[in-house]
């Protein structure tokens, strides 16, 4: 496994171990894979799955950048005062990550600024290589439930924030976790119960 260090210092709430898991992720991933990231925030874990990128591989981050709805006035409280978008943007120009619009036929870093079961809809059935889940924590079931149609037959879905409240119970009503790095939840490969 190789390590990941993060270019520059992105704000986020995410551990060495855990952004490693990412940046290998996509290492390991198939060289034309298509990775999706529901939940960026301001990029910290999305960095490490850019800077895994190789050959033909896409990673897709998903958010609305508006922060969890009940989380706006403590956690999210930015999303209040400025546009936290633009804060991402800004720091994946510091990494040299130029980021384009996603559609079916784009290749490398890319976005889809919309909530997560909006942009599930949009992503073929079968196409999706491995998916990584931190966005809505109330959710996290339902972004299961959208994702698993999505999901290549060799597939690997995991996620943020196990221990948050709620996150595991979901997560175990649908899948399996077969392995945890820090509070990353992983199930590899896709068993639907």
């Amino acid at each position: 496994m190789l390590e990941y260090s993060s270019p520059v210092e992105i704000p986020g709430w995410m551990g060495k171990p855990e952004l490693t898991y990412l940046y290998n992720m996509v290492i390991d991933a198939p060289p034309d894979a298509l990775i999706v990231e529901l939940g960026a925030w301001l990029g910290l874990s999305t960095a490490a799955l850019y800077k895994g990128m190789h050959d033909r591989q896409t990673v897709v981050t998903v958010d609305t950048w508006l922060g969890q709805p009940d989380l706006r006035e403590v956690d999210h409280h930015e999303a209040l005062e400025r546009d936290i978008f633009l804060e991402f943007l800004d720091y994946m120009s510091l990494i040299d990550i130029h980021l384009a619009w996603w559609t079916s036929d784009q290749v490398g870093a890319c976005y889809l600024r919309m909530h997560s079961v909006d942009a599930a809809s949009l992503f073929q059935d079968g196409s999706i290589n491995r998916a990584f889940i931190d966005c809505d924590h109330r959710l996290v079931g339902t972004d299961i439930d959208v994702l698993l149609p999505k999901m290549a037959p060799d597939g690997e879905i995991s996620g943020h924030d196990l221990n948050w409240g709620g996150v595991k119970e979901q997560v175990e009503q649908r899948i399996e976790i077969t392995d945890v790095i820090g509070d990353i939840w992983i199930a590899a490969p896709i068993i639907r119960k």
